[in-house]
């Protein structure tokens, strides 16, 4: 449950950068004190560090803090979800000889990715 958590959190990182990257998040407004009291109360209000004042709803997952505090580095997912697209599987074999955990792997963001594109 925990990989299905994180993997979520991150493909709704990647698709909603403005929203759930904390990169972004912290970096958006500049560093003169001003815009540092604003970069906090943005975060204060997404609920990045406080368990109780907001939550987010991704599919059947309920996070209680930002999204983005259970982001995960998932680049090699990804990248193989592209290939995977173009026909080019991960591992030596044919579709039947693949690892279930990446085919779920891949039907997840597959799913993550019209969920967006539909919007």
């Amino acid at each position: 449950m925990y990989e299905y958590v994180t993997l979520t959190a991150t493909l709704e990182s990647r698709f909603q950068p403005k929203k759930f990257d904390c990169s972004t998040c912290l970096t958006q407004y500049g560093k003169s004190q001003k815009m540092i009291d604003k970069t906090s109360r943005k975060r204060k209000s997404k609920g990045c560090t406080d368990y109780t004042s907001r939550t987010y709803r991704i599919e059947n997952i309920i996070f209680t803090t930002c999204i983005g505090n259970y982001v995960k580095e998932a680049g090699y997912f990804i990248e193989a979800f592209s290939l995977y697209e173009k026909g080019m599987l991960p591992f030596k074999g044919n579709i039947g000889d693949q690892p279930n955990k990446i085919i779920e792997v891949f039907n997840l963001i597959s799913h993550a990715r019209r969920r967006h594109t539909k919007d």
